[in-house]
């Protein structure tokens, strides 16, 4: 049974072996590769985990989380330090500029209402 094992997103299994070094790099390949933007890679997790299901790395891309969730710093991933001013309504989408007091990014978020019941 393997040691290690190295997951990306939608990509799957990337590295499943022995040798730590070889997990340490295949992470980090990904992470870059995620970081980047391009690729299959882009913008997806990666975990680097050992046999037993423990997790020894993990990388979120901070951008697809808030896509996904709305929540935190799409840049640094800060949750607790970030502030939106007042929505405004501009046709069918309200929109709100916010700000992350953690690393200082500014951001406009864009609400749009798809439907109603």
């Amino acid at each position: 049974m393997s040691k290690y094992q190295v997951t990306v997103g939608n990509v799957g299994t990337v590295y499943d072996g022995d040798d730590q070094q070889k997990a340490d790099e295949m992470f980090d390949e990904y992470v870059e590769q995620s970081r980047s933007g391009y690729g299959r890679a882009a913008h997806e997790p990666v975990c680097l985990m050992n046999v037993d299901g423990e997790e020894f790395r993990e990388f979120v891309d901070h951008l697809t989380r808030y896509i996904k969730t709305g929540q935190g710093c799409p840049v640094c991933g800060d949750e607790a330090d970030t502030e939106g001013e007042s929505i405004t309504v501009e046709g069918v989408f309200a929109i709100q500029p916010m700000h992350c007091l953690d690393c200082d990014h500014e951001w406009t978020s864009r609400y749009r209402l798809e439907r109603a019941r």
